[in-house]
């Protein structure tokens, strides 16, 4: 499904402008699949998240971008 999402993205196919995931929904959504996240991971995605959250608010988000690169960095493990 990541796969999709980020070809779909790519190609200007998805607005993930709209994706807001909290950390909490996260890792719930990790542990009911049995995905088992390194704590240090977990920690640098939380620091980027409230990094965007600040840009975000000021108006200077790049919610697309990140989305990419984070399901990118998810790909290649």
């Amino acid at each position: 499904m990541q796969t999709v999402i980020a070809d779909a993205a790519a190609r200007g196919e998805v607005d993930l402008d709209l994706v807001d995931v909290d950390s909490t929904t996260a890792r719930a959504h990790h542990h009911a699949a049995g995905m088992v996240m390194d704590g240090e991971l977990m920690t640098a995605l939380e620091k980027a998240a409230d990094e965007e959250r600040g840009l975000h608010q000021r108006g200077e988000g790049l919610h697309l971008r990140g989305a990419i690169l984070w399901i990118r960095s998810l790909r290649s493990r």
